[in-house]
């Protein structure tokens, strides 16, 4: 049993004390939200190791009295260094009906699953709002969802990232199925979720479907292509884009090579590995790949494997250095679907494709908004150069 619930039968007996509890939960709610609108914004947990060196952070809060049904709750509004994050939690908290749907569809783009949401209002409001009604009014995303998917794309991308995370879904039975996720960043810095779909496991035709529909909507060249290296998916990105070259993950090497060898030497080993993709030119690279496997090849002759056929491991060296960092891995990608899953958690499955399609798309949208503006690392550099 929560907390929550253990409060509210504490205070049963009690009226008065009833009207405290939920105003508590109210507040504790809202504040929990407010922290992890911030968490969004800034792409990175609290104290992550994620965050060094993004030139924004967390510096503390303010706060603010807002009037419910239940009385008076004191909400915590964070504030971040640069003074850029602006709260969207509190904005629709007023007593009108449009209001309350523009509440309801905000909170369920946060992930709040329906009959949360429903008790959340009738706590706060008095005003009692079924599953269904709270389903109804977030269909109006349905049309955005579809513009979405529809809309005109950039002519050019420096690099676009491909990747699939495994998220619930009921057809009868509820199973995970593979969300393909597409990520871009033009050649002026501009980074956004290009595209996204579900399909039952991780293929290339599900790739092949996203990357043709892309190229229907306008993108005429991509540079580079980056994955974790599924089976086919380079051939695939050179067939469709034949000019585009292709970059396999060097965090997913890491991890199957860490997966080889004994516990003890993982450290030494992953120390090894990374001046390989820390070099800034091919030569440098190739020649700490030939030191590592002098080293390390004898005692764990997989490794030998691994990594002796060079091909698409030093693409990315091929590109000015100040955005190289960024050209040897999938990490992009992988923190948009690391915050999509912290959502998802919440809900533990989608009762429909839809419904699932309408979440990913406000998470989609919100990470495009917050990047329009935005020049990602390492690009104003190479802008200035050109």
């Amino acid at each position: 049993m929560t907390n929550t619930n253990t409060n509210l039968l504490n205070a049963l007996p009690v009226n008065d004390l009833i009207n405290e509890a939920i105003r508590i939960e109210v507040e504790k709610t809202i504040n929990l939200l407010l922290q992890e609108d911030l968490t969004d914004f800034l792409c990175y947990e609290k104290h992550s190791v994620d965050g060094y060196n993004t030139g924004n952070s967390r510096n503390g809060y303010y706060e603010r009295s807002v009037n419910t049904t239940r009385g008076p709750i004191t909400v915590k509004i964070p504030r971040d260094r640069n003074g850029e994050f602006k709260n969207r939690i509190l904005e629709p908290y007023n007593r009108t009906h449009s209001d309350l749907e523009d509440m309801i569809i905000h909170l369920y783009r946060k992930g709040i699953t329906t009959q949360d949401i429903a008790d959340l209002i009738e706590k706060m409001y008095g005003c009692y709002y079924t599953r269904q009604t709270i389903s109804n009014i977030t269909t109006k995303l349905q049309e955005q969802v579809e513009a979405f998917h529809q809309r005109q794309l950039e002519e050019e991308y420096l690099v676009v990232y491909c990747d699939a995370t495994y998220l619930s879904v009921r057809r009868d039975t509820v199973q995970k199925e593979a969300l393909h996720v597409l990520i871009g960043i033009t050649t002026t810095g501009k980074k956004e979720v290009i595209d996204y779909a579900l399909f039952p496991t991780e293929s290339i035709s599900a790739y092949e479907s996203l990357l043709t529909s892309m190229k229907e909507r306008g993108v005429k060249k991509v540079h580079l292509f980056v994955s974790d290296g599924f089976k086919g998916l380079g051939e695939l990105c050179q067939n469709i884009f034949s000019t585009s070259l292709y970059q396999r993950c060097w965090v997913h090497i890491s991890r199957n090579v860490k997966g080889c060898v004994r516990k003890q030497d993982i450290k030494a080993i992953l120390d090894d590995l990374k001046p390989i993709y820390s070099s800034t030119t091919e030569e440098a690279a190739t020649n700490a790949l030939v030191s590592f496997l002098e080293t390390w090849a004898g005692k764990y002759p997989r490794l030998q494997g691994m990594l002796s056929d060079v091909t698409n491991l030093f693409t990315f060296l091929q590109f000015p250095e100040s955005i190289q960092r960024s050209l040897y891995s999938t990490n992009i990608i992988e923190n948009f679907n690391k915050h999509l899953k912290r959502y998802t958690n919440r809900k533990e499955q989608f009762p429909t494709e839809d419904s699932l399609n309408r979440f990913v798309y406000a998470r989609a949208s919100e990470y495009n908004s917050r990047h329009l503006e935005r020049i990602h690392r390492g690009f104003a550099h190479l802008l200035s150069s050109i």
